[in-house]
């Protein structure tokens, strides 16, 4: 287009959203919003690279989670002088994240079935 225009990612409603804890949005461009969920765009820029991150890991049991179709992201684009909202799109995130189960069993004489990653089961034997 012809004016500099802004463009910010973020979750609807973040504090109520399924997704927003294991989603970081960046801009990968290397200029002084690099590492932000927001930046601006040139008139003859066009285009801008984003990196969405997706991690489980921080939360208890390494959750195993399963989006499909998850609308909750969004991308705002706005008239930089008066701030006015242009449109905002939703961007559609599928994501399966799967930890293995496993099954440790001795040779005979204790069995402590089929347990979850990072969990633990104690039994005595004499």
């Amino acid at each position: 287009g012809k004016y500099k225009v802004g463009y910010k990612f973020a979750f609807a409603r973040p504090r109520r959203s399924i997704a927003a804890k294991y989603f970081a949005v960046e801009t990968a461009d290397e200029n002084e919003n690099q590492g932000l969920p927001y930046g601006e765009l040139e008139p003859d820029e066009g285009t801008a690279t984003i990196k969405v991150k997706f991690d489980s890991r921080p939360f208890a049991g390494f959750e195993e989670v399963d989006f499909k179709d998850n609308a909750e992201l969004k991308c705002y684009v706005s008239e930089l002088l008066t701030g006015e909202e242009i449109f905002a799109t939703p961007i559609k995130i599928n994501v399966r994240s799967v930890f293995s189960k496993y099954r440790v069993l001795p040779q005979r004489g204790i069995n402590f079935g089929a347990l979850t990653y990072d969990t633990s089961k104690t039994r005595t034997f004499d």
